[in-house]
């Protein structure tokens, strides 16, 4: 699907941007398998009135969960339960629900805002029943994201003393699922062990900006480290729950402009193509950050071909052997036959690289015969035996199929 907070709406979203958006891919998309349209942060009131902006979306959240669904799609929303401003009205009401961050949590937290307690009388129900109006009563197939949860682990204390702090976490997310129900998607953030007891879907790494390289593994992230860091954790989906890189990027100037990153290089067509094909191969959530009301032809074609989602993850073969994984490898069995997909990336943005690819790596037998077709450039390359050298472009990827050699 989408995230509207990366675009260039960020928080400026309203009833009238959203159902264009959502026209744009009921007609180009949605027959290609893009199906979920999550609205971000931005359309309540304000932390922690959780209501409709009356101006923004006069008709209400309900309303646009049945435009949604009338398309044959499924909907998801933004919520952050567990940040209270002190100058509220909930903090005023029940200032018995109010904690203190500590000395470090204030650093996330802010010192103008209280971590709602979940152990204190009354605060579970509270949050319980958000979320069952969100799920149950206005009818969100997800939770696009439950924000900042983490933020529990961060109290001065609590009114239970006898929980640790794992254990006020996971009554928070145990909340949320019981208001929002059983049946419902649920992705939310870090720490994904705690966290993937009640959600299904978790973000493994920082949010990304529209950057080829961000340079800076503590802050905003590029394709290079996001697609690193997702790669490096291919075991979790599906077992544990669905991983989710953040988004990828085509990387329009109006997005740019929105992460303010215009003094970097635009991200090429090759890259952006690399990205969204990482995403994909990641076997979890597959989502983009800009518009989709400004994408080019191009760029609807390319993800038309994106899906279905595989639902498994590709796995790199050469984890241990290079800081960011280059081939990574999918087996394919389906009614349509047996083969195995082959995604080969340079992260070099400036050179040209020759990869080697080793049948043996995937348990090809070295003596067998496998025909070799370039998925984005729609190019046969004919038969390979033992290895093929692929020379993917400067900051690029070469997504490849190889099928067995049949006469």
């Amino acid at each position: 699907g989408w995230d509207s907070w990366s675009t260039a709406y960020q928080r400026n979203i309203s009833e009238t941007a959203m159902l264009e958006e959502l026209e744009f891919v009921d007609k180009h998309l949605k027959r290609y398998g893009w199906r979920h349209f999550a609205i971000d942060a931005g359309w309540e009131c304000g932390t922690p009135n959780w209501e409709a902006h009356p101006d923004r979306f006069p008709g209400g959240m309900k309303r646009m969960v049945e435009e949604i669904h009338a398309r044959g799609m499924t909907a998801g929303i933004w919520l952050n339960p567990f940040t209270i401003p002190k100058q509220s009205e909930l903090a005023q009401q029940h200032p018995e629900w109010m904690a203190e961050p500590h000395l470090m949590g204030r650093m996330l937290v802010g010192k103008d805002n209280y971590i709602l307690d979940i152990t204190a009388p009354g605060a579970y129900e509270h949050v319980r029943n958000l979320c069952a109006k969100l799920g149950q009563t206005w009818g969100f197939d997800a939770l696009m994201e439950a924000d900042f949860v983490y933020y529990l682990l961060l109290a001065q204390e609590y009114f239970d003393k006898c929980l640790t702090r794992i254990e006020v976490m996971r009554r928070g997310m145990q909340a949320i699922r019981d208001g929002f129900g059983e049946d419902k998607f649920i992705m939310t953030t870090t720490p994904q062990p705690v966290n993937a007891v009640y959600a299904d879907g978790i973000r493994v790494g920082h949010d990304n900006i529209p950057v080829w390289r961000s340079g800076n593994i503590q802050g905003n992230w590029g394709c290079v480290e996001s697609l690193t860091n997702a790669m490096r954790r291919y075991y979790f989906t599906p077992h544990l729950y669905v991983a989710d890189q953040d988004v990828a990027f085509f990387g329009h100037e109006a997005t740019r402009e929105r992460w303010n990153v215009q003094d970097q290089p635009p991200l090429t067509r090759d890259q952006a193509l690399a990205w969204v094909t990482g995403a994909a191969l990641t076997g979890g959530v597959l989502k983009i950050g800009d518009k989709f009301s400004d994408l080019d032809p191009s760029e609807v074609a390319a993800l038309r071909k994106l899906l279905p989602s595989v639902e498994r993850p590709a796995r790199p073969l050469d984890l241990f052997q290079e800081d960011s994984p280059r081939i990574w490898y999918l087996p394919m069995r389906t009614p349509a036959g047996e083969w195995h997909i082959v995604g080969v990336f340079n992260w070099d943005e400036a050179n040209i690289r020759t990869i080697e690819v080793p049948f043996a790596a995937m348990g090809i037998p070295p003596d067998a015969y496998y025909t070799v077709f370039d998925f984005w450039q729609d190019k046969y390359y004919g038969v390979a035996r033992g290895k093929i050298d692929v020379q993917p472009p400067a900051g690029g990827v070469c997504l490849l199929g190889l099928r067995p050699y049949l006469d």
